[in-house]
C-alpha cells in the first residue's frame, strides 16, 4: 500500500538473515516500487518484493542499540549530501519530514 501511495519517492532498507550450509549470513537489502513482486505461497494476493540491491554484511549487524545499527545498514544505499531517516515507530507526521530540508535551506548561500 505504501509503494502505491508514494511510488518512486519511497525506498525501504532492511536486514535479511539467511542460512547457507548451516552458517547464518546477513544481508542489507533495498526495495522500492520497481522491484519484482513475488507471490507468497499459501496467501492469496500477498506479495514479497525481490531486493533491488543486496549487500552481504561481515557479521551480525546489531552490535548495540538496534535503531542506529539499522540506520547504518541503510546508509550504504544512499547518495547526496543530506540524508533523513524516519523510524516507523517514532510517530512522525508528513509535516515533520518537511522540516529538515526547509531548515537546511536557511544555511544555503544565495545563487
Amino acid at each position: 500500500a505504501m509503494f502505491s501511495a508514494f511510488g518512486d519517492f519511497l525506498s525501504i532498507a532492511y536486514i535479511e538473515e539467511q542460512v547457507f550450509e548451516g552458517e547464518k549470513r546477513f544481508f542489507s537489502c533495498l526495495i522500492d516500487s520497481s522491484c519484482e513482486q513475488i507471490p507468497i505461497p499459501g496467501f492469496d494476493d500477498v506479495f514479497a518484493r525481490r531486493a533491488k540491491y543486496r549487500v552481504e554484511l561481515p557479521g551480525f549487524p546489531i552490535l548495540g542499540h538496534g535503531k542506529s545499527d539499522n540506520q547504518n545498514c541503510a546508509a550504504i544505499f544512499t547518495r547526496g549530501e543530506i540524508l533523513q531517516m524516519i523510524d516507523a515507530n517514532q510517530d512522525a507526521y508528513y509535516e515533520a519530514s518537511l522540516f529538515l530540508p526547509n531548515a537546511l535551506q536557511e544555511f544555503c548561500e544565495p545563487e
